[in-house]
């Protein structure tokens, strides 16, 4: 049985048939001009599509308003979608979904909402809940976004368990053939645990692109770009690598040391590229910038082999390759291009934490 939600308030409307229905909160309108919007329900949250529900929930929105035409009410507008209230016969859709027990009232999101309006949807919520409608019939079910973070957390986990435990491996052993762990004449005191704890890091509100974080397991606090996707080529054929620009620093409390800064490059492959030439040289408006030799790690993972390049470089170096106007580079027996969107980035980490 369905339970009405009327709505109260007046917004800035268009009207248009519904067409299609994405997913339990997003359908698609098409207005008089042929035209058709994605509109996303506003307020509202609905089960993952790992959460049991999910098409149950899209089935309903499918039954209250596929094929009728509707009134939207747009929060907001970009071009790939609208969000903001969809009324069918002066029902407030989102607010009859959550009545319906179909969504939750998103509370992560209803800080704009109008005080009148947050009050009715919270009302619906709690009165589904009573009654254990839909998503608040089964015992223990975790809202979307607390699904979300768990998700997320649980990610975290296996990944900070898979490179401890390749740590350790690396500590105990050596891979037969070959030594393929090379080092710079002052290393810096980095691991593979840091590139992957850049994941887990948090994004700095004032600069994005930016993300600050710490590694406890050596005592450094970093700041490092987000990753940048590059193509090589060489002798070697074709390569792609991930980059990324770290400045070091010994967190406050802690005993001090010398801060750096980093490029970092690692690969993927089917078999070991930089075991034998992994020297770095950058052109810089033709000007040569020869960085040198890494820090090498790598690791065998399943089939494919990853290797992570640690370069020390200096500030005046990082700043020549920000303002190149053209930048190239080769890195062992491949060359490749770093395009101005990456060093937009390494400027900004030279402004972030310049003394």
């Amino acid at each position: 049985m369905i339970v009405l939600a009327f709505v109260a308030h007046a917004q800035q409307r268009f009207s248009g048939k519904v067409v299609d229905v994405i997913d339990g909160k997003t359908v698609v309108v098409q207005v008089y001009t042929g035209k058709t919007l994605t509109v996303v329900l506003q307020y509202i949250e609905i089960p993952e599509p790992e959460q049991e529900l999910r098409a149950v929930v899209k089935d309903h929105l499918e039954k209250l308003i596929l094929g009728q035409t509707v009134e939207v009410r747009p929060k907001g507008v970009s071009d790939e979608k609208t969000v903001g209230q969809i009324v069918f016969s002066g029902i407030d859709i989102s607010q009859q979904m959550i009545r319906d027990g179909a969504a939750w009232h998103a509370i992560l999101l209803s800080g704009g909402q109008e005080a009148g309006q947050q009050a009715d949807y919270r009302t619906s919520e709690a009165q589904a809940k009573a009654e254990k409608r839909g998503v608040w019939s089964i015992e223990g079910m975790k809202t979307a976004w607390e699904f979300r973070a768990a998700k997320e957390e649980a990610r975290k986990a296996a990944e900070r368990a898979e490179w401890d435990a390749y740590r350790e491996e690396s500590r105990e052993t050596q891979p037969s053939g070959p030594v393929r762990r090379q080092s710079a004449a002052e290393a810096p005191p980095l691991d593979m645990g840091f590139w992957a704890n850049v994941s887990a890091a948090d994004r700095m509100a004032e600069a994005e692109g930016l993300y600050s974080g710490e590694t406890p397991e050596v005592n450094v606090g970093y700041i490092t770009t987000s990753g940048n996707m590059l193509d090589l080529t060489g002798r070697g054929g074709r390569q792609t690598v991930e980059s990324r620009t770290i400045y070091g620093y010994r967190p406050s409390g802690t005993e001090a040391g010398t801060n750096i800064l980093v490029i970092g490059f690692l690969s993927e492959s089917d078999d070991w590229q930089f075991e034998q030439s992994n020297s770095l040289v950058f052109s810089a408006d033709r000007q040569q910038i020869a960085i040198g030799r890494p820090l090498r790690l790598y690791r065998q993972n399943g089939g494919k082999v990853q290797e992570l390049l640690f370069f020390p470089v200096t500030r005046a170096t990082l700043l020549k390759i920000s303002a190149a106007k053209k930048l190239e580079f080769s890195l062992g027996k491949y060359s490749g291009r770093i395009d101005a969107g990456y060093q937009k980035l390494i400027k900004k980490l030279l402004d972030t934490t310049e003394s």
